[in-house]
Formats: structure tokens, C-alpha cells, sequence
């Protein structure tokens, strides 16, 4: 996209591909303005897009804060799912990867607080909302959950007002969002192409992607989320329970119910698959965490502590040995003159990559 080579899986060769440059884009725009400076070092090529995720990462971190601030009205409440979501080992495993789960969860993140701050009065808030849905929809087709989850939430909520905005955002926000992508989706690929159908029916209904590898239904909500929250489950559980009773707006539960329960329904399952609700746990176990340190203090921090505790070291585990390799290599083969340097295969997710020879 930017400097004129570069290995595409099939999923971008096919005669239909499933993938927008929506995602890519985000980095081309950093590595064009390397390139027009002449910045384009292997250093800064390696490490612009960590540096990208981190400004994701810290972006999603502030509207965790904000979120459970205004959800529960509460101050201690919002610096413990602070706390909690700085220390998840998952969130700062796989937010710094350049996956479009890291994404999509952020643009979810937000997409909620702003939803939040809907009222029958036609808003600003209507348009940046229908804008952020129709990017995260581009970016990864399964945010349509959660995007269909809250546009039924505000017909139910609204009625007819809520479905007269929600006609005006898409035609305000939604359309110049669309007529955007496609066009630069197309200019990508030399025709005209709408990826996100092509994923719809590959992935969902012809159900290629079993091909990587299926799971049980139950898969997500007994396997998947112990692994992901570890020391924050129990937290997780009581705070959902007590959300349930104590508010009168918990919407983001059954974003979350809906989000897994569908997903449960596809065969193909990965951890980040669910990393766009995660943060939403973390911020029910951070409730949980603040009614007991209220009620016995001491026996709060203990449980934050032992909790934060065992997710740091699992973070520290998980970055320095799990699934670095690939990552590591890389600067042992940037030292490599180019015409000395060896064929050699990487296991990376869903692929087995191997070089093209320096003779080719």
C-alpha cells in the first residue's frame, strides 16, 4: 500500500476478498508520512505500529474510566476498573497487537459511551455514533452484533423518535462513511468490492473459517472468559448480579449476553474473538471490587491486591514467552544483509508464512 511489496493472504487474493484496507489504512497513514520525510528506518517501520496501538490502548483505557464513572455515578468505582483494566494480562497481551479485534473493541468502547448520551432530541451525539458504527462494521462484520444489539435498544427505549434518528444518523453519518470505504476498498483492489459481504458469506454462511479450527458452543462462557478475566471472574460474576439488580440502565449486559451468545453459534472460536467485551467484565468486576472495599476495606484491597497481583505476572509470563518468536526474530533478520538472508517459515495465527528465496 505504501512502499510496494509485502506478503497478502488469500483472504485479500480471492476474486471476492474479505478484507477492507480499512484496518491497514490506519498504519499506511503513519508509514506514508514516514516515507514522504524519509523516516522510513527499519526501527520506526517495525515499531510505528506499536506505538499506534498504544495510543489505542490508552484512548480505550480513559473511556473505561469515563464509562464506569457516569454508569454507576460513582468515583471509586471508575479508578478501580481503571486500575483492574491496566492490569488485565489479556488487554495489554492483545491490545498491542496490530489485530483488528484491538480495534473493533476501543470503536465499541466508545460507540457505547456515546450511545449512553442518547436522548429523543436529535444530537450531535446521533451522527458521531452512526459514524463509528459504520467504521467498526466495515473494520470487522462481527461489531453488527452489538451495533444491531443497541439500535434495537434505542427503538425499544424511544420508539418512533428513536427510529426517525436512527434513519437521520445513517443518512447524516452513515452514508458518506459507506460511499468512503467502498470507494477506497475499490481502488485497492481494481473493482468495485464490498469485503465485508464477501466475509458475511464466507465466513458465516459457507463456514470456511471451521477450516481453522472448531470448539463446543459452550466454548466462550467456560473456557474463553476464565481464561481472559483469571483472577477477576469471581468479581466478574458478583458484579453482574448486582448490576442486574441495582441498575436501572445495564444495557452493556445484554451487549455482552448477545455478543457471546452469537458468537457462540459460529464454529471457529479464538480468545480475541471476544476481546471487544472484555473491557465491559472487567468494569462489572471493578463494581464488585468497590461494594466490598466500602463495606470491608481491608478485605477490598486484599482481593485487589491478590487479584492484580496474579494478572501481572501472568502478563509478564504471557509477553516474554508466549507466542514471542516471530516478534523476536524480526530484528535478528533486519541484521541480515538482504542478499545473505535465508528462506526460512513462520507459524503465525491461521497461517504458515515462508519466505520467497533471496534468489527469486
Amino acid at each position: 500500500m505504501v512502499f510496494g511489496y509485502g506478503y497478502e493472504t488469500w483472504e485479500w487474493t480471492i476474486a471476492t476478498p474479505i478484507r477492507s484496507t480499512l484496518h491497514p489504512f490506519l498504519y499506511a497513514i503513519g508509514y506514508w508520512f514516514l516515507s514522504i520525510f524519509s523516516l522510513d528506518t527499519g526501527f520506526l517501520v517495525a515499531y510505528l505500529p506499536r506505538l499506534i496501538q498504544g495510543a489505542l490502548l490508552a484512548l480505550t483505557d480513559y473511556y473505561v474510566y469515563k464509562l464506569t464513572k457516569e454508569t454507576f455515578q460513582d468515583r471509586l468505582t471508575a479508578q478501580i476498573a481503571l486500575l483492574l483494566h491496566l492490569s488485565s494480562w489479556f488487554v495489554n497481551f492483545a491490545m498491542v497487537r496490530t489485530l483488528s479485534n484491538s480495534v473493533e473493541t476501543t470503536l465499541i468502547l466508545i460507540i457505547y459511551y456515546y450511545w449512553t448520551k442518547l436522548t429523543p432530541v436529535y444530537s450531535e451525539h446521533d451522527t458521531v455514533v452512526a459514524v463509528l458504527y459504520t467504521l467498526t462494521f466495515f473494520l470487522r462484520a462481527t461489531s453488527g452484533i452489538v451495533i444491531a444489539t443497541l439500535v434495537f435498544a434505542q427503538i425499544f427505549r424511544y420508539g418512533l423518535l428513536g427510529l426517525k434518528n436512527l434513519f437521520k444518523s445513517f443518512f447524516i453519518g452513515a452514508v458518506p462513511v459507506i460511499i468512503l470505504v467502498i470507494s477506497l476498498d475499490s481502488w485497492y483492489y481494481g473493482s468495485f468490492q464490498i469485503p465485508m459481504v464477501s466475509f458475511l458469506r464466507v465466513n458465516v454462511l459457507e463456514g470456511i473459517s471451521a477450516n481453522y479450527g472448531t470448539h463446543s458452543t459452550y466454548w466462550y462462557f467456560f473456557a474463553a472468559v476464565p481464561l481472559l478475566t483469571l483472577t477477576y471472574l469471581p468479581f466478574v460474576l458478583h458484579g453482574f448480579v448486582r448490576t442486574m439488580h441495582s441498575l436501572k440502565e445495564c444495557t452493556f449486559l445484554y451487549v455482552v449476553m448477545v455478543y457471546m451468545t452469537l458468537m457462540s453459534m459460529l464454529a471457529h472460536k479464538e480468545e480475541r474473538q471476544i476481546l471487544p467485551v472484555l473491557p465491559f467484565l472487567i468494569i462489572l468486576a471493578a463494581y464488585s471490587l468497590a461494594t466490598i472495599k466500602k463495606r470491608w476495606n481491608t478485605l477490598g484491597i486484599i482481593c485487589m491486591g491478590v487479584a492484580i497481583s496474579v494478572q501481572v505476572v501472568f502478563l509478564l509470563l504471557a509477553n516474554s514467552f508466549y507466542r514471542v518468536g516471530s516478534l523476536a526474530v524480526m530484528d535478528e533478520l533486519r541484521a541480515v544483509p538482504s542478499e545473505e538472508l535465508p528462506m526460512y517459515s513462520a507459524l503465525i495465527p491461521c497461517l504458515l508464512y515462508t519466505s520467497p528465496s533471496p534468489r527469486d
